[in-house]
């Protein structure tokens, strides 16, 4: 597990469940079964797991080359869907891993959904959920939202959104798409409360969350 304590994002393709061959597909299935619904890189359980390449080639169905990942930890080889660009920030920050980011919001985001509020936080836009660990979960989050500015820097004033790396990838590695070495010390993705699947946002399910019924949120607000 030493070699996954630093995610580095990278265009890594995955090829739709629907379009593999049968033994790749029995192999995805059999990785996803034995996780038995643990991510293999943060160790969180429940929501969905998908593959993960170790070799950032989705090509390499190897058993040895995959781990079952939720969709925070595969956010690093996410960066060719769609809806990137409103899924997860670049964000400039070399002192902090990769996991321990996804490890802060997930719980964050959990606590808000759990609380019937949106996971999805700026600094105009904060929770109504007052309590101090939120409050503290909530002041990191939004400063790990002010490290996209460093990024800009770092570019040249240039401030990328997940789906622009993609392009800037390719530039530097037309063969693979692999990050550029003086980014990889810092680059990191925030994920930003949204998970887009067939036009609907199933940012809830992916992290296994539950948000409460509206009969329950109006009973609260009536005993209130």
């Amino acid at each position: 597990m030493a070699r996954l304590q630093h995610l580095i994002p990278s265009v890594c393709r995955p090829a739709h469940p629907a379009a593999l061959d049968l033994g790749d597909a029995e192999t995805r299935l059999s990785v996803i079964a034995d996780a038995t619904d643990v991510c293999a890189i943060c160790t969180a359980r429940g929501g969905w797991l998908d593959l993960y390449f170790l070799d950032n080639d989705a090509r390499n169905f190897r058993r040895s080359n995959l781990i079952a990942a939720c969709p925070l930890c595969r956010s690093c080889q996410s960066l060719h869907r769609s809806h990137a660009a409103i899924e997860f920030l670049p964000v400039w920050v070399p002192e902090i891993p990769q996991i321990a980011i996804n490890r802060l919001t997930r719980l964050l985001h959990q606590r808000l959904i759990s609380a019937g509020e949106t996971p999805i936080i700026d600094h105009r836009n904060r929770p109504a959920l007052d309590d101090q660990t939120t409050r503290d979960l909530v002041s990191t989050y939004l400063a790990l939202a002010n490290r996209n500015v460093r990024l800009r820097i770092i570019l040249g004033g240039y401030a990328p959104n997940a789906r622009d790396l993609v392009t800037l990838f390719y530039a530097a590695d037309p063969g693979r798409g692999s990050c550029p070495e003086k980014l990889s010390v810092g680059l990191r993705l925030l994920p930003l409360g949204r998970y887009v699947v067939d036009g609907r946002d199933r940012y809830a399910a992916a992290l296994g969350v539950e948000p409460p019924a509206l009969d329950a949120i109006n009973t609260d607000l009536v005993a209130a």
